[in-house]
């Protein structure tokens, strides 16, 4: 889980301009912990959405990076029985959303 987080917020980071920010919230209901992590970065286009939890995929390949980190992280939150969404939109940030 450690990496989960490392790679999600590396990408906020990364994706994120200086005076951006990025909010971690973890929360929980009685079978269920939620994780979010939400920056006002650069965002990612609609079509795109389910192809960066891809192996190698990069929606901008000039920034540095393998491609690896978010379907890294998406499997090893299924692994341990839960599930993570993205919702983003270009130019107005990315928020990441965890279910365990």
């Amino acid at each position: 889980m450690k990496q989960v987080f490392i790679n999600l917020i590396e990408n906020s980071l990364k994706f994120t301009k200086t005076n951006g920010y990025i909010h971690v919230k973890v929360f929980q209901s009685e079978n269920h912990v939620f994780i979010e992590v939400e920056d006002n970065g650069e965002g990612i286009e609609k079509q795109n959405i389910k192809k960066v939890m891809k192996k190698f995929y990069q929606e901008d390949p000039n920034k540095s990076g393998s491609g690896l980190g978010l379907s890294i992280s998406y499997e090893i939150i299924k692994l341990h029985g839960g599930d993570m969404n993205i919702e983003s939109e270009k130019g107005k940030g990315t928020k990441v959303k965890i279910k365990l």
